[in-house]
């Protein structure tokens, strides 16, 4: 099938589990590194990002918290540069993990500069797409995979490729074989393209609004899903965290909005429950699950079943591609380019550095090493 408009998008999204395996050679090229993390025993991993980057570091801190077995949360990168005392306890043995496609992005060059400046000894790793960036000369340690940076200004292959390394890691650091062996995989196993006709043929583009849904690991996911249709289609849109949908958020939904909802294991009979208000509005209902009885499937318009028979951390590389392909056609239905999107700039420049006024917290007693050098 060829497609004229939005011909790179497509190659990319296509073409991702071929760059997944790049971020397997990388992890392999690194593995001191794992050894390192794994060895120091940190008492909190915090990821600092901005845009997709901070979604794809929600994601990665439920991987770290619960494959990984370490606490761990994400912050965008003005949460960090906003508070006068930090969002996390920095006394506690901290590792601090920095992402960024372009490694340019002034708010988060800030908020390291930033933690640095309250902790001069705080190890922080970058993970980035471009080599010499301004985010990989601060940093102590950078992970740079050039190949998974995106040919247009959405952020497709270096989002996925980003977060799926940062699951190897921890896979690595949570000595989880059987966890890194299914992501391994997907490398070989999934074939996008068995979703493209199908998602093409919704005719989802008859929605006016479309807002996101997910629980736990899978907010991540919704928020990134939300940015990517906003950025590749000006399409107006939210993210609710599913449960907190039925607290009145649905009585300022339009009719005829489009809700794509990730269902989770744990409490999906309560997320259906969701499911059936959004229903209630008149709203369109997309629901990705790993599988679903016919009872669920006959209250929606529209479904993707992955039976993946992969754990919830490993299936969201079963996720990623289909909210990028809901986005894509419904960015061809309106007529729009993917590949062009409007008023959309690549790289964030802010006019004013803020300055840094003190505040924070005092450093530990005994403070972590840095990371090892690269061999």
């Amino acid at each position: 099938m060829i497609i004229q408009k939005g011909g790179m998008s497509s190659s990319e999204i296509n073409d991702q589990p071929k760059v997944w395996l790049e971020a397997i050679k990388h992890y392999n090229k690194h593995k001191e590194l794992m050894v390192w993390i794994k060895k120091m025993k940190f008492e909190q991993v915090i990821f600092v990002g901005s845009g997709a980057s901070y979604h794809a570091g929600i994601s990665a801190s439920h991987a770290f918290k619960y494959v990984g077995k370490v606490y761990s949360i994400a912050f965008p990168s003005s949460e960090i540069l906003f508070s006068e005392i930090l969002p996390f306890d920095i006394i506690r043995r901290t590792l601090v993990i920095a992402i960024s496609r372009s490694g340019e992005t002034d708010d988060t060059l800030w908020a390291i500069e930033h933690l640095k400046k309250i902790r001069k000894d705080i190890p922080v790793i970058s993970v980035i797409c471009k080599a010499g960036s301004s985010l990989q000369k601060i940093s102590d340690r950078a992970i740079v995979m050039e190949e998974a940076m995106d040919s247009t200004m959405i952020p497709l292959r270096s989002f996925s490729t980003t977060l799926f390394f940062l699951e190897l890691i921890a896979g690595a650091i949570g000595g989880d074989a059987k966890f890194l062996g299914e992501l391994s995989k997907i490398t070989k196993s999934l074939n996008i393209k068995d979703f493209v006709d199908k998602i093409r043929n919704m005719r989802v583009q008859t929605a006016h609004n479309i807002h996101y849904m997910g629980t736990g690991y899978n907010i991540g996911l919704a928020s990134y899903g939300g940015l990517i249709m906003r950025e590749m289609s000006m399409a107006p849109g939210s993210v609710y965290q599913t449960l907190e949908f039925r607290h009145g958020q649905y009585v300022s939904s339009p009719p005829n909005s489009l809700y794509v909802m990730i269902l989770s294991e744990r409490i999906r009979s309560m997320e259906l429950e969701a499911m059936r208000d959004a229903a209630k509005m008149k709203g369109l209902v997309f629901l990705i699950a790993e599988d679903l009885d016919a009872k669920a499937e006959a209250g929606v318009e529209f479904s993707v079943k992955l039976q993946s028979g992969l754990s919830p951390y490993a299936r969201t590389f079963y996720i990623i591609p289909i909210l990028q392909l809901v986005a894509f056609y419904y960015t061809i239905g309106k007529g729009f380019n993917p590949d062009k999107p409007k008023h959309l700039i690549d790289v964030v420049k802010f006019h004013h550095k803020p300055e840094f006024l003190g505040g924070g917290q005092p450093p530990a007693t005994q403070p972590p090493a840095a990371p090892p050098a690269p061999k």
